[in-house]
């Protein structure tokens, strides 16, 4: 696990790699700005209150780093048809497709914020960015990086919440450690709660 000091992230990426890849990405985005004509109110469509997305994000390879996809993976069983589910990777600028004007967003992610082992924090709305402004996130371009690039492109979705898992251990393996897996099933009832759908 890398030091607050060291120049060198979670997945072994330094800092040169890191700015290229944020390059690459304002990059696109500034390409996406140039091309998009301004918006008359008739192109404006009010999200659909049925199109919502449950995302899990995190490396299934790297233990506890896969907790928010080990989660969805339980929540798909769970939910109805409505509700959209998809396996995001630590790379969230993938996801912005996406995210686009669905009414709400749920992402499941783990964290390191120095809490015990299975520990389940919950942010919506503007406290999802504050909850990342901390160097607690597992990945380079993140949920709040996400939703700042979509906020500029008038990409928002209407509503956002995140779930966190307090992670234990971060190395290459497919094992949760036991206090993150048993967390699982109380973090799938919390975001059954969230979408108001009653457990079967």
């Amino acid at each position: 696990m890398a030091g607050k000091g060291e120049a060198r992230g979670w997945y072994g990426h330094d800092s040169k790699e890191i700015a290229e890849q944020l390059e690459w990405v304002m990059l696109q985005l500034a390409r996406l700005l140039r091309g998009k004509r301004k918006l008359v109110k008739s192109d404006i469509q009010r999200p659909d209150p049925h199109r919502r997305i449950v995302i899990g994000i995190g490396n299934i390879l790297n233990s506890d780093d896969g907790v928010g996809v080990y989660a969805l993976r339980t929540l798909q069983e769970m939910l109805p048809p409505d509700v959209e589910t998809l396996e995001g990777s630590v790379y969230c600028a993938d996801l912005l497709p996406y995210i686009e004007n669905k009414s709400k967003v749920i992402f499941l992610d783990g964290v390191d914020a120095g809490d015990e082992p299975g520990a389940i924090y919950r942010f919506d709305g503007k406290e999802v960015e504050k909850a990342y402004s901390i160097p607690v996130s597992l990945h380079e371009f993140g949920v709040s990086e996400l939703i700042a690039v979509a906020e500029l492109l008038g990409q928002c979705p209407e509503e956002i919440v995140l779930f966190c898992v307090q992670v234990r251990k971060i190395e290459t393996g497919m094992e949760l450690s036991k206090e993150v897996k048993e967390a699982i099933p109380k973090l799938c009832e919390l975001v059954l709660s969230e979408l108001g759908i009653e457990k079967l």
